[in-house]
C-alpha cells in the first residue's frame, strides 16, 4: 500500500517513545503513521521471545500486524507479511533466519547489515557507535535514512530523519533499524561487562596477598570465554 508523500518535497522523522528494543510506540506525524512494537512475556519469564511489529494508517485506522522477529539463543528469525501493507500475514509466512534476509558484515571500527527491500533495491546500514546511516546501493554516498537522536540521550526522544525515498519501504526500515538497535545493545553490553570484569580482576589483588585464594582468580581463573 502506497504511503502519503510528506508535503513540500520534505524530509520526515520518526519519533521514538523510548529506547525500549522490545515494547515501544513510534510515529510519523508527517504521513500519518503510527508502528506499535510488543513482546509479551513468556510464560514463566520475565522476557519474551517473539516481537511483533504493527502499523497503524490515518487512512485506513486499523493496527495491521506486519513482521515479527523471533529471538533465539543463539541466533534470531524474522518473517515479514509478503508485499508489507495490507497483504495477508498468517501462518503460511514463514520465518527466515535475519542472517538471510539481512546479512551482517562487520568490518572494524563499523558494522553493515544489507537487505533488499520491496522496491527491489538494496540497501544498507552503516553503524559505528552512534553514527547509524542507511544507504541505497544505487547511491552510496547520500544517506536515506539516519539517526539523529539516540535513545541514551533523556533530553530529546529518538528520532530517525529519512528521505522521501523511505516511504514506500518505511516497515522495512523501522523492522531492519530495531534489529541494528539490537546490534548496538549487544555491544554496549559486552564492553560494560568486560569494564566491570576488568575492575573487579584489579581490586582482588590486594585480597589475595592478605587473604590466600584471590591470587588464582586475579591471575586469570576465571574470564568469560
Amino acid at each position: 500500500m502506497a504511503q502519503t508523500v510528506p508535503p513540500d518535497d520534505s524530509s520526515f522523522y520518526l519519533i521514538f517513545a523510548s529506547d525500549s528494543l522490545t515494547n515501544n510506540t513510534i510515529t510519523c506525524d508527517e504521513i500519518g503513521t503510527r508502528y506499535r512494537i510488543h513482546t509479551p512475556r513468556s510464560p514463566g519469564t520475565s522476557k519474551g521471545s517473539v516481537t511483533s511489529f504493527y502499523r497503524w494508517d490515518r487512512e485506513v485506522p486499523q493496527e495491521v500486524l506486519i513482521a515479527e522477529l523471533e529471538k533465539g539463543k543463539f541466533s534470531h528469525r524474522v518473517r515479514i507479511a509478503p508485499g508489507l501493507g495490507l497483504d495477508a500475514f498468517g501462518p503460511e509466512v514463514p520465518f527466515v533466519p535475519v542472517t538471510n534476509f539481512f546479512p551482517k558484515n562487520a568490518i572494524y571500527p563499523r558494522t553493515k547489515r544489507t537487505f533488499r527491500a520491496s522496491n527491489g533495491s538494496q540497501y544498507i546500514w552503516k553503524y559505528k557507535g552512534d553514527d547509524i546511516q542507511l544507504y541505497s546501493s544505487d547511491d552510496k554516498n547520500r544517506a536515506v535514512a539516519r539517526l539523529i537522536q539516540t535513545g541514551y540521550s533523556r533530553s530529546k526522544p529518538m528520532r530517525l530523519k529519512l528521505s522521501q525515498e523511505c516511504v514506500d519501504i518505511l516497515d522495512e526500515v523501522v523492522v531492519t533499524f530495531m534489529v541494528v538497535e539490537d546490534d548496538r545493545e549487544e555491544v554496549t553490553f559486552m564492553v560494560v561487562e568486560d569494564d566491570r570484569e576488568e575492575e573487579i580482576s584489579y581490586y582482588a589483588v590486594p585480597g589475595a596477598a592478605a587473604g590466600g585464594g584471590g591470587a588464582a582468580a586475579a591471575s586469570g581463573g576465571g574470564g568469560c570465554g
